[in-house]
């Protein structure tokens, strides 16, 4: 589902670590943290806090993916999708 080579290395973890940090994250979750985000500056991504409020129900889907993702493989993605 998500591309692997947007991840960077992993972070040492060994496979029985990284499964015993294994717990799934849910859009109902995610979704009312995306809707009370605070209105502050953008950070490095340039998204706007309105934009995460009003797309919070859109979004929390595709964030709660990525970050089960990050979990379970013991990786991060780094930014821009792009290997630096």
């Amino acid at each position: 589902m998500y591309d692997d080579s947007v991840y960077g290395e992993p972070n040492g973890l060994s496979s029985q670590e990284a499964s015993d940090a294994d717990f799934p994250l849910y859009d109902y979750q995610i979704e009312p943290i995306l809707r009370r985000v605070k209105n502050t500056a953008p950070g490095l991504d340039n998204l706007p806090a309105w934009l995460f409020q009003l797309c919070s129900f859109e979004l929390a889907e595709v964030i709660a993916g990525i970050l089960n993702h990050s979990f379970r493989s013991g990786r991060v993605p780094l930014s821009n999708g792009y290997m630096h």
